[in-house]
């Protein structure tokens, strides 16, 4: 064989074994953006028929952002499998373009979690009341939103991916930053409802529906952010951290229609207290699931039972 053809052939395998994980990474997307788009859409719709009449309008204008971002997003991601697979068929350095990643995941990915995260954040603040909790939540969410940002004009400039992974840094403080929100919103979340108990059975099961909701939402996303930066970091010279990456706002938007679209379960759990027995419910539990409910003033605590804090200061006009 000419020695032409063998530095050609070395320098095609070369690029295939680097360019190859790309690959894989894309075909496994489509799939799962199909079905994140699909159950996006499901949860949207539902969202619009059950809540749609009753939610204030910034909750609304919230949902319907979300779902447009979606769509662009899948749009772009859509345009670039079209890049690959038609007019750059056969090319694998195409693989290993980042095409409109720069934009759709770093930029609208990162709105996307902002936005969700700043929803969890806005309910921990009618609650808890504590600026020293918000206060650190928000400020992650803004770390995260701009060095998101500031991880797409790197991804503009720089092109490729090969190039992208020689500068890991602002990526680990990007998906880090996300992963420590995340946690810390189950966390505190978990933490505060747990201190509405009662006592009572059934209104404590209520409660520990919310809580198994909070660790739910807070840890698939945290788990998601911690997978993009371990392939990121981990796995040098691959591609796998595209699947990650591309999947985390629709994960975001996902989990955050299944919560809302999940009230409706929790406001009949709690007529089903309410009706079923004199158990008393806390506060933040009636304000926020059963709108317009009265309490029975024939009903008297247990004179032994003191308020927990949820109860003295209530949850009136958050949506969970």
């Amino acid at each position: 064989m000419p020695t032409a053809d063998i530095r050609i052939s070395t320098k095609l395998f070369a690029v295939g074994c680097s360019c190859g994980s790309s690959l894989y990474a894309l075909v496994l997307y489509l799939f799962l953006e199909t079905f994140f788009a699909q159950t996006l859409t499901t949860l949207t719709d539902n969202y619009h028929i059950s809540h749609g009449v009753h939610d204030t309008i910034w909750i609304k204008i919230m949902v319907y952002v979300i779902f447009l971002l979606e769509v662009v997003q899948s749009g772009l991601m859509g345009a670039d499998a079209y890049r690959i697979f038609g007019p750059g068929f056969g090319d694998l350095e195409v693989l290993d373009i980042n095409h409109t990643d720069w934009f759709g995941v770093c930029f609208l990915g990162a709105i996307v979690a902002a936005i969700v995260q700043s929803f969890y954040t806005f309910r921990l603040w009618k609650f808890t009341r504590s600026w020293l909790v918000v206060g650190t939540i928000g400020m992650l969410v803004v770390v995260q939103l701009v060095t998101a940002f500031i991880q797409g004009v790197m991804s503009a400039l720089l092109v490729t991916y090969s190039k992208l992974q020689e500068r890991p840094a602002n990526v680990a403080v990007w998906t880090i930053s996300a992963a420590v929100c995340d946690l810390l919103i189950a966390v505190f979340m978990v933490y505060y409802l747990r201190k509405g108990r009662t006592g009572f059975n059934k209104t404590d099961r209520v409660i520990s529906k919310l809580v198994r909701f909070s660790i739910e939402t807070g840890i698939i996303t945290a788990l998601m952010a911690i997978s993009l930066v371990v392939l990121f970091l981990v796995i040098r010279g691959k591609s796998y951290f595209e699947i990650s990456a591309r999947g985390l706002a629709k994960v975001y938007s996902n989990q955050l229609m299944m919560v809302l679209n999940s009230r409706e379960r929790v406001k009949k759990s709690s007529h089903n207290v309410i009706e079923s027995s004199s158990i008393p419910l806390p506060t933040f539990l009636r304000s926020s699931f059963v709108p317009g409910f009265a309490p029975n003033p024939n009903l008297e605590p247990d004179p032994g039972s003191k308020p927990s804090k949820l109860e003295t200061q209530g949850m009136d006009g958050v949506s969970l």
